[in-house]
């Protein structure tokens, strides 16, 4: 049950500050993703019989996970918050959604895209995955070209698993389904790594195995 910026969890009122970090395993939701029957794990700070959350983390979230391929239209907002619709469709992104041949910013308005999310209670849905779509996307592919780079990591930034990185003039972009040899979270710059992944028509490599 949710009242406000509060939650009832068994018999326990648990309030939740602006600011208080919600998660699905890496991903990032709002607190109206959620919804009653979603089981949660709160941590927190206890005041008679309310506790005022610090973190909670949605172990499962009961909104209904869909697949939506279109083209993108009413852009909106800043990235990494931006939203955009899809026909009809509102779609919202944040710093969790992962993309897939092309980043945030490289949205635009004609763009076809597929995107993987979760529908909200208020009919919008958040994005776990946007992947950009081309004409020769046959085989899901993208027309992309296999390579593999060694080298040492530079400008890092991001979270895991979707992080950004250079191996000498080539950016690599990793995500959910990189294969991480080396653990995600122990890369760091100046680390010699063997990256094997796909090539987009930009030149920005997608890996599939980092070690």
């Amino acid at each position: 049950m949710r009242a406000g910026r509060s939650l009832v969890v068994g018999t326990t009122t648990v309030t939740v500050p602006e600011g208080t970090p919600i998660t699905n395993g890496f991903r990032e939701l709002e607190l109206q993703d959620v919804i009653v029957g979603a089981r949660v794990h709160v941590k927190g700070s206890r005041a008679g019989d309310t506790i005022a959350a610090t973190s909670i983390m949605v172990q499962q979230t009961g909104l209904e996970r869909v697949t939506l391929t279109g083209v993108v239209s009413d852009l909106g907002g800043a990235c990494p918050a931006a939203t955009f619709k899809l026909g009809s469709q509102v779609i919202a992104v944040n710093e969790s959604t992962i993309f897939v041949q092309g980043t945030c910013s490289d949205l635009s308005s004609g763009d076809t895209v597929e995107v993987k999310g979760f529908r909200r209670t208020d009919g919008s849905v958040l994005a776990t995955m946007v992947k950009f779509k081309s004409e020769s996307d046959d085989d899901g592919d993208g027309g992309s070209v296999p390579v593999e780079l060694s080298g040492a990591i530079t400008g890092l930034s991001g979270s895991c698993p979707a992080r950004t990185f250079n191996i000498g003039d080539r950016e690599v972009r990793t995500t959910g389904a990189t294969d991480f040899l080396t653990p995600c979270a122990t890369l760091a710059n100046g680390q010699n790594v063997k990256v094997k992944g796909k090539a987009t028509g930009n030149g920005m490599v997608n890996a599939s195995q980092v070690q």
